[in-house]
């Protein structure tokens, strides 16, 4: 899809999405962050950006919201799409865009025609339920996005993390592995559920045979190291409780 040195900048995410829906329902206020992001990007030599607005047209807790908002929204994020990416093609900037899998938000994007404008369509295949990346869930979103969408164009997301079944709480890889060490195969620890390599490795085949573009992560800072790694005079050793993991 595009290589994988390509260093983009991410806007938005959970609890971090309140100011999309008022800057794309405005030309003005979209064409100063266009610009703004332009500059940002040109500055630090990054490569594009990722929009991760969680999520148009819905609020937690509450669901979707009326259908005139939930239409001003995807309204405004398709323009946002395209006005970026005009500013972006020249100099061969991309974008991408993270999605919830719940069938409604990938019709709405096609139908608005976001494949048009972005490089990959991330889909969050994760945090569903007390065991919320089974395969069972993976499957069936994985296959929906294929058949919704340009399978081309969607990445299938794995989560390296766990959540705790009961409270929903949640740690990474690298602690599950240092606090449980759990066995090859074994998807739960502690209370915690999560996708061991094994899964991990089954769900990327899955992509694959499905013609997807990929997969995503979320997220890689949370697995554990196997090598140790020195950033200046810091080391930071190996995590990794054996070679397998």
């Amino acid at each position: 899809l595009f290589p994988i040195s390509k260093l983009l900048l991410c806007i938005g995410g959970n609890g971090r999405s309140a100011g999309f829906s008022p800057t794309v329902a405005s030309k003005k206020k979209r064409a100063r962050f266009v610009a703004a992001l332009l500059a940002l990007c040109e500055k630090h030599g990054l490569d594009g950006v990722d929009y991760n607005w969680e999520y148009p047209g819905y609020a937690f807790g509450r669901g979707y919201l009326s259908e005139a908002e939930v239409a001003a929204d995807y309204t405004g994020l398709f323009k946002l799409l395209e006005e970026t990416h005009a500013a972006f093609a020249p100099s061969g900037r991309v974008i991408t865009m993270a999605y919830y899998p719940d069938g409604r938000q990938e019709r709405l994007l096609m139908e608005g025609g976001a494949p048009r404008w972005v490089a990959a369509l991330h889909m969050m295949s994760y945090d569903q339920g007390s065991k919320h990346s089974t395969w069972e869930f993976a499957e069936r979103v994985a296959r929906q996005g294929a058949e919704l969408l340009p399978p081309g164009k969607v990445t299938h997301g794995l989560p390296f993390y766990g959540r705790h079944t009961r409270t929903g709480d949640w740690k990474s890889w690298e602690d599950l592995v240092q606090q449980h060490r759990p066995a090859p195969g074994v998807d739960e620890a502690g209370g915690y559920y999560f996708n061991s390599a094994e899964l991990i490795e089954r769900k990327t085949r899955l992509a694959a045979q499905l013609g997807l573009a990929g997969v995503m992560i979320w997220e890689v800072g949370q697995d554990c190291r196997l090598v140790p790694v020195t950033h200046g005079a810091t080391t930071h050793v190996r995590t990794c409780p054996s070679e397998g993991d």
